[in-house]
């Protein structure tokens, strides 16, 4: 029997996970001290590198503390260890530079401000006293600053900003609290705060918040810059001052958020939960998705018009406790509206400059500072469940970019998202990273930063996509994008937009897809395989494909998907006084819609008989017209027939009805019918271009493609036409109601309703 080794020991270890920016060294050294062990630390590409030396019971204690008592940010995914011949060194731990190597490790997001750095800005004899950054290795900025990879000062946005000789003696001594925090910094070398506007006397630091303050208390405007991004506050009680900010802002209805001076003013406001305080008052400080209180009459109705919830959120940067103001500083407001600093449909501003133009005519003042910002950054937005777990509904700071682990491991892939709520992912082994929210992808500005958001996941966590996955619907605009992105080089997959979220709640719920599930989806509207519009769907899914089990009946609409961002109740041109006769039964519609988009005169008189149709709406064809619709059949007034299959106890039988539901006979070739754009009225082909949709395309949009490809890229077929008169071209609906008779939809293959189920669908 061998005796166990009692002599030195020599083991490598080296760390994986979010050990960077996070105090991992300090720490190391402080526990190598506590151990009595000898050797280094140093940050790698992988992670951390560790070497100790010493008795083998004490580096065994060691690595068994390491791995399970790691710092409050870090979070530790894996250790390896690697046992080395004993050198017999000597003296005292060290902490090694930084090693420039490839790999990859995880970078820790933006963190609330700690309980120590908020006692040092409080404190008078402090020299960090109101110092408007103050910040150490557990809290502070990191995602937002970065540049690049591995963590350190000199690739992020504090790299022109040089330490004083009292930072740098706090920024070398491993014992001290901010050793090795690359955002160290103090009032004589760190960044500076301004206070700028029209009619605004310029300031700076203490005066600059203080002038701050007083214009909130005045019910003014103020565009602030906070870690990702500028915000829009202004004071939560006063009713003038938040309609002013949602006039200027076009903000609709929507609620806004509200950042309270502390927790006794988020209970006044609201209802709170044990685990709603913890996530009030936790590291992430997102908003949250509160029941607010029916007393509280201090907050301005505004705020959240009609709701019984509110959002809240604590302040998690220094600026935002000194703009509430310290005890003796005069009063202000203790609840702000704090919405993101943007116009309707942009992204969230973060440059200086483009700060003074995009937000000119939002904000009365700028209160902003000279630390550059890396990347965009959105607050998050959360609910807790029944339960008391969280429920993330916007994934930004304060999560952004720890990774999620998924089931199942996936090839290097980055998923552009939609258009609406977008944030890019990037996916590799069984990680995913999310990127900061954008929003929607209806503007350049927001395109622009998807990309940039793009390449700055890229480079943090050093995934190479080897392919590309969008949304199918061939309009989005994130969809054009993952196209370009791609190319002729990397491969682009497109997903069924509820099949994506089904998948994703597998994914959440820790699911291998060996079992199909029924997928329940009802966030919204997404483009469907049969050319129309899903929402309301029921799928028998797993994550290689889905089948359409169920759906909710679709309704009609004029103008499709683009009536949909309108609400109703909005007035509109020809309706209203003094133009319009019947004024008193026509409700408040949605405004005209945009240039080229179809609305059918049916519909308007079917639903405001007392109205007359402008002129916009007096024809079924785009408004204003164009060269290729005027070629189209005119499809005005015609009824809405629908072929489908009724069993009975005879079998299949074929019956023709009406949209009101009683049967008929089917249409005679006399009968004026809806045409599907490819039939002439005698019945012969009559091949159009593809660039003009049919005029009946307002109530039935353009169909998914047979293939991932997309129509534009699909070839015309070259068979010759049906019998029947129907060309077997795709046609703009696979839904036989609007094709032309029932012997052409038998030839197009789409004799079904969309009430039918359809196969099983890869998702590829």
């Amino acid at each position: 029997m061998t005796a166990p080794a009692t002599g030195p020991v020599r083991r490598r270890l080296i760390v994986h996970g979010t050990v960077q920016g996070v105090g991992f060294r300090p720490y190391v050294h402080r526990l190598a001290a506590e151990t009595g062990l000898a050797g280094f630390v140093g940050n790698t590409g992988d992670g951390v590198l560790i070497e100790v030396e010493g008795p083998a019971a004490e580096v065994a204690r060691f690595c068994e503390l390491l791995a399970h008592r790691p710092p409050p940010l870090a979070t530790v995914s894996r250790v390896a260890h690697e046992d080395l011949p004993a050198t017999g060194a000597a003296g005292p731990f060290a902490i090694r530079s930084t090693e420039r190597a490839s790999g990859r490790t995880q970078l820790p997001p933006d963190t609330a401000t700690c309980a120590d750095c908020l006692r040092e800005l409080a404190d008078p004899e402090d020299r960090r006293h109101r110092h408007p950054f103050v910040t150490c290795t557990h809290c502070g900025p990191r995602f937002t600053i970065a540049t690049g990879m591995p963590y350190d000062r000199v690739a992020t946005t504090m790299a022109g900003f040089p330490m004083c000789p009292d930072c740098a003696r706090e920024y070398g001594d491993p014992a001290d609290r901010r050793f090795h925090a690359q955002p160290v910094a103090c009032p004589g070398c760190g960044p500076r705060l301004t206070l700028t506007g029209p009619g605004v006397r310029p300031a700076r630091d203490a005066d600059a918040l203080a002038g701050a303050r007083e214009l909130l208390a005045a019910g003014r405007i103020v565009a602030v810059k906070g870690l990702g991004g500028y915000h829009l506050a202004c004071d939560a009680t006063d009713p003038a001052a938040v309609a002013t900010l949602r006039g200027r802002k076009e903000r609709g209805g929507k609620a806004f958020a509200v950042m309270c001076a502390d927790l006794a003013v988020a209970e006044r406001l609201a209802v709170l939960t044990p685990a709603e305080r913890a996530a009030l008052t936790g590291p992430c400080r997102p908003i949250v998705l509160v029941r607010r209180r029916t007393a509280a009459g201090e907050l301005a109705d505004q705020v959240c018009p009609g709701s019984p919830h509110l959002g809240i959120m604590l302040p998690y940067t220094p600026v935002h406790t000194l703009l509430f103001g310290l005890p003796g500083d005069p009063p202000g407001p203790r609840a702000l509206v704090m919405t993101s600093g943007n116009r309707s449909g942009e992204p969230i501003v973060t440059d200086d400059t483009e700060a003074r133009t995009r937000l000119a005519g939002l904000a009365d003042a700028w209160l902003a500072h000279d630390r550059p910002i890396a990347a965009p950054c959105d607050d998050s937005l959360l609910r807790i469940r029944p339960d008391g777990t969280e429920q993330v509904l916007r994934r930004s700071r304060g999560y952004v970019p720890r990774p999620l682990r998924l089931p199942v491991p996936v090839r290097p892939a980055l998923a552009v998202g939609g258009d609406l709520k977008n944030a890019p992912c990037l996916g590799e082994g069984e990680l995913a990273w999310f990127g900061p929210h954008i929003g929607d992808m209806g503007d350049l500005a927001t395109l622009d930063a998807a990309r940039r958001a793009e390449r700055q996941l890229s480079r943090l966590t050093k995934v190479t996509p080897g392919l590309i996955a969008a949304d199918r619907h061939p309009g989005y605009h994130s969809t054009g994008w993952a196209r370009r992105r791609a190319g002729a080089r990397l491969p682009l997959r497109l997903v069924q937009h509820h099949h994506a979220h089904i998948a994703s709640a597998m994914a959440e719920h820790g699911l291998d897809g060996t079992t199909p599930v029924i997928g329940v989806a009802f966030d919204g509207t997404g483009y469907g395989d049969d050319g129309t519009v899903w929402g309301g769907e029921i799928l028998l899914a797993d994550y290689t494909g889905y089948r359409r089990f169920a759906h909710l009946t679709p309704p009609r609409c004029p103008a499709a998907t683009r009536a949909w961002p309108t609400p109703a109740g909005w007035p509109w041109p020809g309706c209203g006084p003094p133009a319009c006769p019947g004024r008193r039964n026509c409700p408040a519609p949605p405004p005209a819609p945009r240039p080229n988009s179809p609305c059918c005169a049916v519909s308007w008189t079917a639903r405001w008989p007392a109205c007359p149709p402008p002129a916009w709406a007096a024809s079924s064809t785009p408004w204003p017209p164009s060269p290729e619709s005027a070629t189209a059949p005119d499809t005005r007034h015609r009824p809405r027939w629908s072929w489908r299959p009724r069993p009975s106890k005879r079998g299949t039988r074929t019956r023709w009805r009406t949209p009101s539901g009683s049967a008929a006979a089917p249409p005679s070739p006399a009968t004026p019918r809806r045409c599907c754009g490819r039939c002439s009225p005698t019945g012969a082909a009559a091949p159009r271009p593809r660039s003009s949709r049919p005029a009946s395309t307002g109530a039935w949009p353009a169909p998914s493609p047979r293939s991932a490809a997309g129509p534009a890229a699909r070839p015309a077929s070259t068979r010759s036409p049906s019998p029947a008169g129907c060309s077997p071209t795709p046609c703009w609906r696979r839904s036989a109601r609007t094709c032309c008779a029932p012997t052409a939809s038998r030839s197009c293959g789409t004799a079904k309703s969309p009430r039918t189920t359809a196969g099983w669908r890869s998702a590829s």
